[in-house]
């Protein structure tokens, strides 16, 4: 299962840096963006392996029922690299995530990766309780109306393993686009750069601590 984890994120990753590129200011397009996105499922996949220090690495994959602005079903992988000792752990965060869309009719697929530093909460804690990463960078490719569209923004996502409470766990996400969904003219990559709103050292971005059911 690992190996598979591994090998569909670095795909998705690999895929979205390809036709995630500097964009052209366009005519604003009818597709919206992923602005009011929700991601709703379970985490059928789930796996920590965790070092006696509190490094480690954690691993999961989830899936459900995607609405707001496309309304339809999600998968998502994602892999945390923690390193460090207490009380300061870097947590290195990689997901890739693809939405199927019913309505509208679209395909989208996208990546996020953020790096949190000075976080004081070990592999062996975050793996056995939910947690949750806020404004997690973003990239999207949207293909809808036979044409192709990038998004980027920031994204908020929390993760329950299965079995704590819940024997499927539970995954939630919500998506904030910082730029818009902007039409990419032809495959033409020319004209300046956008990029999202991002942190990759998460010097501003929260990582908390583990959340405890009540």
């Amino acid at each position: 299962m690992l190996r598979r984890l591994i090998r569909g994120l670095l795909v998705s990753l690999a895929i979205t840096v390809a036709l995630a590129p500097v964009v052209r200011a366009q005519t604003p397009p009818t597709t919206p963006s992923l602005t009011g996105e929700t991601l709703t499922g379970t985490v059928p996949e789930f796996e920590a392996r965790c070092n006696p220090d509190g490094s480690g690495t954690i691993f999961w994959a989830a899936s459900g029922a995607a609405t707001g602005p496309y309304t339809g079903s999600f998968r998502e992988i994602g892999i945390a690299f923690i390193s460090g000792t207490a009380p300061n752990f870097t947590y290195r965060v990689f997901v890739g995530f693809t939405i199927n869309s019913n309505v509208p009719p679209a395909g989208i697929f996208g990546s996020k990766q953020i790096t949190v530093p000075g976080v004081p909460v070990t592999c062996q804690v975050s793996s056995s309780r939910p947690f949750f990463v806020q404004r997690v960078p973003y990239q999207a490719t949207i293909r809808a109306h036979d044409e192709t569209y990038h998004d980027a923004g920031v994204s908020n996502f929390i993760v329950t393993r299965p079995g704590t409470g819940l024997p499927n766990g539970s995954f939630s996400e919500d998506f904030t686009s910082t730029v818009g969904a902007t039409l990419l003219p032809g495959g033409d990559s020319g004209g300046s750069t956008t990029t999202p709103e991002s942190n990759s050292t998460g010097s501003s971005v929260p990582f908390a601590s583990p959340l405890v059911n009540e």
